[in-house]
């Protein structure tokens, strides 16, 4: 149990009914051959990336009567397929599709009661490309804990989960 820095706690409490605390990330790619499955991939890196990130897998535990900041606890009922989904868009994925299913999804508030963090891998692009839109909320990491998050979905070396950078952010 660790509990939020004022600053964290801050992105919480700046929220309203339209403004959000979250940040967002899109990458768009190319699938490396044509049995390649997005949705496996992603949601096979995500499951290892839990199991050695602690924001990956705490949720907020609020103080009663709100007298002090929240804390970040280990969510005994995880569930890595409410955070990691798989959407289709229709043909032909146009760019204007991604965009509005996007828009949506960023135009929702993250659920309090689970870790604050969504990822979605978006298939269905022209061209057989697919999307993977990120969702963090920034009480959860910061700009540069975001970096290295999406450095290390996209590494192709197996030596990743030990390195400083991520002991050093906190992350492990």
């Amino acid at each position: 149990m660790r509990q939020l820095s004022a600053t964290d706690a801050s992105f919480l409490y700046l929220e309203t009914p339209n403004t959000y605390g979250h940040v967002n990330g899109l990458s768009i790619f190319e699938r490396p051959s044509d049995d390649f499955e997005p949705f496996d991939h992603v949601r096979q890196r995500f499951g290892d990336m839990v199991g050695h990130l602690a924001p990956m897998r705490r949720r907020l535990a609020q103080v009663p009567f709100n007298l002090d900041h929240p804390y970040w606890v280990d969510d005994e009922h995880f569930d890595l397929d409410y955070h990691v989904r798989h959407i289709g868009l229709a043909p032909p994925g146009a760019v204007d599709q991604l965009c509005d299913q996007v828009t949506r999804i960023v135009g929702r508030h993250m659920d309090r009661t689970r870790p604050l963090w969504e990822v979605y891998v978006i298939e269905g692009l022209a061209d057989g490309r697919w999307a993977m839109l990120t969702k963090y909320h920034h009480a959860t990491i910061d700009g540069a804990s975001g970096v290295i998050m999406l450095k290390i979905l996209t590494d192709t070396s197996p030596d990743e989960k030990g390195s400083a950078s991520w002991k050093e952010r906190g992350l492990i």
